[in-house]
């Protein structure tokens, strides 16, 4: 919220967090080559634009062959994404334990 006040801290903290996600998904991109990434959470989901400025920062970051297969989406689960992930992780070990 500060930063949409245009707090001069509260927007370089979150210029760092941009710039600092930007270079960890540029990473993963290099190691892992997904298709997509996708961004979930309070911070990626209600700040206009923050997904897409990540996504243009990543591309200023990976080989020039790969920017045209950079994709960065917003979660379309909102902010339940990790509580959905973790859910899903606890079925799965259920399953693999009924299975053993």
């Amino acid at each position: 919220d500060l930063a949409k006040q245009d707090n001069e801290a509260a927007r370089e903290i979150m210029d760092d967090a941009k710039e600092y996600l930007a270079n960890f998904i540029a990473i993963l991109i290099a190691i892992t080559d997904p298709e997509i990434v996708i961004l979930g959470g309070s911070v990626a989901l209600k700040i206009p634009g923050f997904v897409q400025e990540v996504e243009d920062r990543v591309k200023e970051k990976v080989l020039t062959e790969l920017k045209p297969y950079v994709k960065v989406r917003p979660s379309t689960l909102n902010e339940d994404s990790g509580l959905l992930g973790a859910a899903c992780l606890a079925f799965e070990h259920a399953k693999d334990k009924e299975a053993a």
